[in-house]
C-alpha cells in the first residue's frame, strides 16, 4: 500500500560528482574500493558478518574498504571486532551526518551493500537505503530476499548474496571488485527503476489510487 520512495533531486549523482570526489579524497579513500552501508547499526542487519567477510578478503584484495555511516547498539562490538582482527584500515565507522549530506557519501562509494538476513521481519520491508543507492546509480550487493527481489529482480544493478555467511558475502564483494569497470554502467539501471517506480510522486499516486479503490468498494 505504501512503499518507501526517494527524492530524485536530493539523491542525484549528476549534482554531486565534485563533492563526492572531494569527500573521497578527504577521507583518504581515493585509491580504495569502497563498500558502503548507511543506517542503524543493529544485530539483525548482517553487519558483523560483513566485517568478517572483509577479514577474509583483506590479504587477497588489500584495497577493499567497508565504510559504515551511522550508529547503533552494536557499534561498540563492531569497533572491538575491528581492533581484534586488525581491520582498522579496512573497516571504517563514521558518525551519522545530516540527511542532506548522505547523498555525497553514497556518491563517493564504489558499491552499496544491504546484507539483511532471511527473516520474517525483513521479508516485506521496503528498504529505503536500497532505493537511495539505486537513485545514486550505485550497484548494490543484496541478500536474496523477497524485499530486495520485489525492487530489483534480476537487473544488473543487483549482486545477490546467497546467504549472510561471511564467505558468501566475501564472494559477492569480490565479484563487484573484479567487475569494478562495469559498475558505473550497471548502476544506471538502478536510476531507471527509481524514475519509473519509486519517486515520491509515484508512491503518492499509487496510494491515492488505492484509497480511491477502497472508497468505490464502500460506496
Amino acid at each position: 500500500v505504501w512503499t518507501s520512495g526517494v527524492s530524485q533531486s536530493l539523491f542525484n549523482p549528476q549534482n554531486l560528482t565534485l563533492e563526492s570526489a572531494e569527500l573521497r579524497k578527504k577521507l583518504e579513500l581515493t585509491e580504495k574500493f569502497v563498500v558502503f552501508y548507511h543506517g542503524a547499526l543493529t544485530a539483525t542487519r548482517g553487519l558483523r558478518e560483513t566485517v568478517e567477510a572483509i577479514k577474509i578478503l583483506k590479504h587477497k584484495h588489500s584495497n577493499i574498504v567497508f565504510f559504515l555511516l551511522g550508529t547503533g547498539p552494536i557499534a561498540p562490538m563492531l569497533r572491538t571486532l575491528i581492533l581484534e582482527e586488525s581491520l582498522q584500515d579496512k573497516v571504517i565507522i563514521h558518525n551519522p551526518v545530516e540527511q542532506s549530506d548522505v547523498p555525497k557519501f553514497i556518491g563517493m562509494c564504489d558499491v552499496g551493500i544491504v546484507p539483511l538476513p532471511y527473516h520474517p521481519y525483513w521479508r516485506f520491508q521496503s528498504p529505503l537505503k536500497l532505493l537511495e543507492y539505486l537513485s545514486m546509480e550505485k550497484v548494490v550487493i543484496l541478500t536474496d530476499i523477497l524485499a530486495h527481489r520485489l525492487i530489483v529482480d534480476e537487473k544488473k544493478c543487483a549482486i545477490y548474496i546467497s546467504s549472510i555467511k561471511p564467505i558468501e558475502i566475501a564472494k559477492s564483494i569480490e565479484y563487484a571488485y573484479l567487475n569494478k569497470n562495469k559498475l558505473r554502467e550497471w548502476g544506471k539501471v538502478g536510476r531507471t527503476i527509481i524514475e519509473q517506480e519509486y519517486t515520491w510522486e509515484k508512491v503518492a499516486r499509487d496510494l491515492e489510487n488505492y484509497l480511491l479503490s477502497i472508497n468505490k468498494k464502500v460506496d
